[in-house]
């Protein structure tokens, strides 16, 4: 099968053609407009199978240099556990979903503080930007989703059952999957990602040192698909004044002590 020919483009086509190409051929072939039609159903599968392919750089390089490979191959160890999911009493293990919620990563901002400020304590409002989970598809870069008709929306199909042993080789047509996106967002236009503006407010104590962190629970990266977000952490950065006497460098170093 000639995955460039399925959807209609070159071999040097851009991601951005590819995408194209495919959701005009979805459309067209997609079961629900053609009822009943056995010939629209292969077709969509192979739409679905060869976007699979060339929309993922390293399977279209792969597919580039070596072809199609056999629908039944003879798996490697590597291959094999990749490429099944178990389950032994009720505890299954397979490949995660895009849309299984992701935790927000936790960043760090520093904050200079004045010596009478680092002394005394203060409350300061820091104010920084940060690439959060799109509020409009709340992090999953599309806002309209199709099940994959190879495996039903499963995401495996070929299921072979033994006493305490389940596998369900990975649906080619989806990679695991079970879904194909159809819309992107137009917030974050599919980069799942958009810009956003924090203000937060901290306490910092009497008594803080240069280097010192603290960590504001919560406050770092949204998290993706409902996930908790991450952690704030500010690292201090005291400023010291110049020309200091060396009564108040000794002061300073008692206090650093304590």
């Amino acid at each position: 099968m000639d995955y460039y020919k399925v959807l209609g483009v070159s071999k040097g086509a851009s991601q951005e053609e590819i995408k194209k190409a495919y959701r005009t051929l979805a459309l067209e072939y997609h079961p629900d407009r053609n009822e009943g039609g056995k010939e629209a159903e292969e077709k969509f599968k192979e739409i679905n199978e060869a976007y699979s392919v060339l929309s993922d750089e390293k399977k279209r390089q792969s597919y580039d240099r070596f072809g199609v490979r056999d629908r039944a191959p003879q798996p490697s160890p590597e291959d094999f556990f990749r490429s099944v999911s178990f389950d032994f009493g009720g505890f299954g293990f397979g490949r995660r979903s895009p849309r299984d919620p992701i935790p927000g990563q936790s960043i760090e901002f520093e904050v200079s503080l004045k010596l009478s400020e680092a002394i005394f304590g203060c409350q300061r409002q820091i104010e920084f930007d940060i690439l959060d989970p799109c509020h409009t598809c709340d992090g999953k870069g599309y806002t309209k989703f199709d099940a994959c008709q190879g495996c039903g929306g499963k995401g495996g199909i070929e299921r072979d059952i033994r006493p305490g042993f389940t596998t369900m080789a990975i649906c080619r047509a989806c990679g695991g999957v079970g879904e194909f996106p159809l819309e992107p967002c137009e917030q974050c236009d599919g980069k799942k990602k958009a810009p956003s503006h924090r203000q937060v407010s901290m306490n910092i104590p009497a008594g803080v040192r240069h280097a010192d962190t603290t960590t504001l629970p919560g406050k770092g990266q949204r998290g993706f698909c409902g996930a908790r977000p991450g952690d704030l952490i500010v690292r201090i950065s005291v400023e010291y004044p110049e020309n200091l006497t060396e009564e108040q460098k000794e002061f300073l170093r008692k206090l650093d002590e304590q």
